[in-house]
């Protein structure tokens, strides 16, 4: 089979997915990488769709080997991450989703501040500005940890888009909900949102079972 060929083959697994009918695009992209042990998107395609498939502990090792194939691709990165996450891999899965932010739309976004970021450094009587990202139920799921920060001594200020200041606002852990363009003022340190599990070491063993927001 020639290049050609397993490209077409890729094509219409593709074609396959988009018409939801990921077991025949699963099949194409089987075919293309036992004919081209080589080809990048025949291994990340077939993993990412195994995994949307609801199976993602049987697209890692796919992934894995197109990343052996193309180490900086961040597609495979990201969905690499993804199904770490999705089998409750927190462990290997909040490091690995910092890739998001080289990841197609997100890809540039991650804001710049001239306070460094929050990488665990004690914040006991420190500000800190947590930047949400992404939807309103990303940010929704993610304020959560919030009351991790405060339990840590820290003064909380967020922001986040519009819509969800008046819900946020009335909390007795955030001292200020703003919105994205606004000037948050004097502060410590910042971190993304959907970063604070990463660094303040969430499992599915420590992760609060019940929450009141």
């Amino acid at each position: 089979m020639n290049h050609q060929q397993i490209e077409q083959l890729i094509d219409q697994g593709n074609s396959f997915r988009t018409h939801h009918e990921p077991y025949k695009a699963l099949q194409c992209y089987a075919q293309a990488f036992v004919a081209d042990p080589n080809s990048f998107s025949a291994w990340n395609n077939y993993g990412n769709v195994i995994r949307e498939c609801g199976q993602p502990a049987r697209g890692v090792p796919f992934l894995q080997h197109a990343l052996v194939l193309d180490p900086k691709n961040v597609t495979a990165q990201f969905n690499l991450a993804v199904c770490y996450l999705m089998m409750g891999d927190y462990a290997r899965g909040w490091p690995a989703y910092e890739c998001r932010w080289n990841y197609e739309h997100l890809a540039g976004t991650l804001p710049q501040y001239s306070q460094p970021r929050w990488t665990g450094q004690d914040l006991k009587d420190k500000t800190i500005l947590v930047q949400g990202e992404q939807g309103h139920g990303d940010n929704i799921q993610f304020v959560r940890f919030l009351y991790n920060l405060h339990k840590l001594g820290a003064k909380i200020k967020l922001k986040v888009t519009d819509g969800l200041i008046p819900l946020l606002a009335p909390s007795t852990v955030i001292e200020r909900v703003m919105g994205y363009a606004d000037d948050p003022g004097e502060f410590d340190y910042w971190i993304p949102i959907m970063s604070i599990p990463a660094v303040i070491g969430v499992t599915l063993d420590n992760l609060a079972k019940q929450v009141s927001y």
